[in-house]
């Protein structure tokens, strides 16, 4: 296992750690994520501004703030992480260095793993002011914002078929913003849903979207984007563990997937979403702990909060935890995170199938899970 630093890269590159090493950073790293995870996900320019960099030692090495190291990473993007898990996926990160220049920004990508598989990429964008003058990080924080640009990412599939168009990405958090405000590091994760599983051929590609233009209709400003010149094409890095359900007992369900890092449904039939969201509504995964972890769209009916001011705070209703009509406390750790209803996956969407995915806000070990359920209907294990 090796550590990397953008700053020190040549100077470490022949220093490597045991796994023995690599797992207590990793559980220390962790075990610190409970203390300041309101600070990286707050959304607030000023809260960013106050985001304590990590600068720890080992063996005599020290990591410059100029950015985060992907274990810090994880770390600052996930609410908390089996160990291992997060250990043995920081082992899959590639580390890139490309850049792509749009005015006055210039966009690197620094880490990515990408996993064809099972459909799921994980990557960090650095932006950096070329000329010295602060980035407004609202724009960069503040999804509520009409953007100049954002990311999407499309696969670029090697089989006949070809599933068009492509995923827009929301960053999970700011994980460093340097003191001047000239460059501030973004980490993005997207889990996609298909037909066909991917093959090891495949490809990612991550575009930069510019604005181009708008429209009103009905009184509400649409904005246009365009492809900028330049992308990103990730190669698959590593296959994360995933176990598989039997979705039939859900209706047009045929199976449901869990990965290491979030969750997919796929469905026989064309939906739109009201219609898949009268019958689903709340996902739990029974673990071997005895623990149940949840993902829903919004909070189930009759679910309290626990904590308002957190919520206030976030403006994210998975930072509380939550009260159920018949009394049971839910915690906030026990939050995964939301599901987002999709879009078919074939040539013709009435034709094809239909589907929906989650991003978990936790990276968690598939093998530790016992139970998947749907509105209390039990998803059988394949």
């Amino acid at each position: 296992m090796m550590l990397e630093s953008n700053t020190y890269k040549e100077a470490i590159s022949d220093v490597k750690l045991s796994d023995d090493a690599g797992m207590e950073i990793m559980e220390s790293a962790i075990q610190r994520k409970e203390q300041r995870i309101r600070k990286l996900r707050a959304r607030a320019a000023a809260a960013i501004a106050g985001v304590i960099l990590i600068a720890f030692s080992v063996d005599g090495i020290c990591y410059a703030q100029t950015g985060m190291n992907i274990w810090e990473l994880l770390d600052s993007a996930y609410y908390k992480a089996d160990s291992a898990t997060a250990a043995s996926l920081s082992e899959g990160f590639q580390e890139s260095g490309e850049s792509i220049t749009y005015g006055n920004l210039q966009f690197t990508l620094e880490y990515y793993y990408f996993d064809p598989i099972n459909c799921e990429v994980y990557y960090s964008i650095r932006t950096d002011s070329l000329d010295g003058t602060p980035l407004n990080l609202e724009e960069f924080t503040d999804t509520e914002l009409p953007r100049e640009w954002k990311f999407s990412t499309s696969p670029k599939r090697q089989e006949e078929f070809e599933p068009g168009g492509s995923t827009a990405s929301e960053p999970l958090s700011p994980a460093y913003v340097n003191e001047e405000h000239t460059a501030i590091q973004m980490f993005y994760h997207d889990v996609y849903t298909y037909e066909k599983e991917g093959s090891q051929k495949d490809q990612m590609e991550v575009v930069l979207n510019v604005r181009d233009g708008e429209e009103v209709e009905n009184g509400i400003t649409y904005y246009k984007y365009k492809k900028a010149e330049g992308s990103f094409l990730l190669n698959p890095t590593g296959q994360l563990k995933s176990l598989y359900a039997d979705g039939s007992a859900l209706e047009h369900c045929t199976t449901v997937k869990v990965t290491t890092g979030g969750i997919s449904l796929y469905f026989d039939q064309y939906m739109d979403s009201e219609t898949a969201e009268d019958f689903i509504h709340l996902i739990t995964l029974k673990m071997k702990d005895g623990t149940n972890y949840y993902v829903f769209d919004a909070p189930p009916p009759g679910w309290e909060l626990l904590d308002q001011q957190a919520l206030d705070a976030s403006g994210n209703f998975q930072d509380t935890g939550y009260r159920t009509p018949d009394g049971e406390e839910i915690p906030r750790e026990t939050i995964l995170g939301q599901f987002a209803f999709g879009g078919g996956f074939d040539k013709t969407i009435e034709d094809g199938n239909y589907e929906f995915s989650g991003i978990f806000n936790s990276l968690i070990d598939v093998d530790d899970i016992v139970g998947i359920y749907v509105d209390g209907t039990e998803m059988p294990l394949k």
